[in-house]
């Protein structure tokens, strides 16, 4: 596998379905097992903190970046859509439409209605 491929697997434009679930899946996994390892660790309360708030920064920056963005461009929303995923109950929803919503799916709603 070289390193083109490499990045297009771990960096996507674009992910359908299935890909979104499963990435969404292995991030709930990651997220959970990094948790309970950071309060299984002997650690300050102080340097416990900065652990756990980098983890979260960069848990987001991934899932924001390299998972809900391409699943974006491939549903047809523009890349503001992502602020609805900051929105505590409408982002289980959003997540859910995403998730079950075929490729292109808002631009050919949108060519329907006009």
């Amino acid at each position: 596998m070289n390193d083109n491929t490499f990045f297009a697997i771990v960096f996507p434009k674009r992910i359908g379905r299935l890909s979104y679930f499963l990435r969404l899946l292995l991030m709930l996994a990651i997220y959970y097992l990094g948790f309970f390892a950071i309060h299984q660790c002997p650690l300050g309360p102080g340097l416990r903190l900065v652990i756990i708030l980098s983890f979260v920064i960069v848990f987001l920056g991934y899932l924001f970046c390299y998972i809900v963005m391409p699943r974006l461009r491939d549903f047809g929303l523009p890349a503001l859509a992502i602020v609805f995923f900051l929105i505590p109950i409408l982002n289980t929803l959003f997540a859910l439409c995403l998730m079950f919503g075929p490729r292109d799916y808002w631009q050919t709603l949108r060519r329907k209605t006009q």
